[in-house]
């Protein structure tokens, strides 16, 4: 059995942000208004996580932008992106 890879954690701590850029659009043109475009994107993280990720989250001063119900908020990503993370 292969050794666990010691640096692995190392790496997640110190990139913990997945980047998402997915195109390039001129700063002038609204694409989803225009396009249909993406409106946002959901992760599934759980009830657990959603709570330990909430309270990180405003630590770190990020601005919740909306909620669905209890299990459920959005955020703008640093790319400007909306992005959901839930839990059903």
């Amino acid at each position: 059995m292969a050794a666990a890879n010691p640096s692995v954690g190392a790496r997640r701590a110190e990139r913990p942000c997945l980047p998402l850029d997915v195109l390039v659009a001129r700063p002038d043109v609204d694409a989803c208004r225009l396009a249909g475009g993406l409106d946002h994107f959901g992760l599934y993280v759980g009830q657990k996580r959603l709570a330990v990720l909430g309270r990180r989250l405003k630590a770190a001063g990020v601005k919740v932008v909306g909620r669905r119900g209890r299990w459920s908020v959005y955020i703008k990503d640093p790319n400007g992106y909306t992005v959901e993370l839930y839990a059903d």
